[in-house]
């Protein structure tokens, strides 16, 4: 956090790789990162690749684009409207970057294909240009937090199963039980 508070003091713009995925990266970001700091981020950037998209299914909505509206629907559970990062490979073929961009477009999502690593910082521009219209898109939106602080460490974690994970429920076995009630006593919930 005083990494990006200084950097917020030296420049306009400050970009925070949050982790890998909305369910793990960025649901931790929010939680932790911004809940304790009190920054607030304007933009999410949803990463994604042709060879991702084949790899979870295809060109399906059961599939590989289904697993990206997922991610897309996380980062709208937390106020954002995300723009999706398309990384070009060798080997991609356009056609594939633009069924990902109609697709996004579907779900009201800006997609740009970056090409950075072959091409540097033009590569780039597309998507920074993205990235700006969403911060002032989402310039109005409050960054909302899936749980309560004051909610009991079993109502978190069910709700942050059932909002990021699709999960009907949640259970715990008596170990994870005994892990909780240790973490409660001891003041971590």
């Amino acid at each position: 956090a005083i990494a990006t508070r200084l950097a917020l003091k030296l420049s306009d713009y400050v970009v925070t790789e949050a982790g890998f995925g909305t369910d793990l990266g960025a649901e931790k970001f929010f939680h932790i990162k911004c809940r304790l700091t009190g920054l607030r981020p304007r933009a999410a950037v949803i990463v994604a690749t042709v060879r991702a998209i084949a790899h979870h299914g295809g060109y399906t909505p059961q599939g590989g684009l289904g697993n990206l509206a997922k991610h897309i629907e996380n980062i709208r559970r937390f106020g954002l409207a995300p723009v999706v990062a398309i990384n070009r490979f060798d080997g991609d073929r356009p056609s594939d970057h633009r069924r990902i961009i109609r697709f996004c477009k579907r779900l009201g999502v800006e997609a740009a294909v970056a090409d950075n690593y072959e091409k540097g910082g033009a590569g780039a521009v597309e998507l920074a240009e993205a990235v700006l219209r969403s911060v002032k898109a989402n310039r109005r939106r409050k960054l909302r937090f899936l749980y309560r602080l004051s909610d009991p460490l079993e109502t978190k974690i069910a709700k942050v199963a059932r909002a990021v994970y699709g999960a009907s429920g949640v259970e715990f076995d008596r170990d994870a039980e005994t892990d909780l009630e240790l973490l409660a006593k001891h003041g971590y919930d």
